[in-house]
């Protein structure tokens, strides 16, 4: 397995591996299963797409220029991304479904969560 996917091991790439753990005489040993590049994983899997809560302004930049990276790519699963804004000012959320479909893999799902301003960022 390791022979197979060695072009995946280069200093700075976030990897997923799958491995077995055993406990053999006291020890424990994993073994390698398969390998995985975290930016070809997606969220699609099950979901429709990503719902992004904000509560003010000041994220919407940050996430408009974020997500112009994430645009429609052919080779990739896409998904769809909704702006929900919640503010104390508001009677209620006020919820926005972007026109395009985007690439959301985990490591964007994970950034997306850390831009001042947003809440929280769901899947649905």
């Amino acid at each position: 397995v390791l022979e197979k996917n060695r072009h995946f091991f280069d200093l700075g790439t976030a990897l997923l591996l799958m491995c077995d753990i055993k406990l053999d005489s006291g020890e424990i040993k994993l073994t390698l299963r398969s390998v995985h590049s975290i930016e070809k994983l997606d969220l699609n899997g099950a979901s429709k797409g990503v719902k992004i809560f904000v509560e003010n302004s000041d994220a919407i930049e940050c996430l408009a220029e974020r997500l112009e990276k994430q645009t429609f790519q052919s080779d990739f699963n896409n998904v769809s991304v909704n702006l929900v804004v919640v503010n104390q000012d508001l009677p209620g959320e006020i919820e926005i479904t972007l026109p395009n479909l985007y690439r959301i893999n985990l490591e964007t799902f994970d950034a997306l969560k850390d831009i001042k301003g947003v809440v929280t960022v769901q899947r649905y």
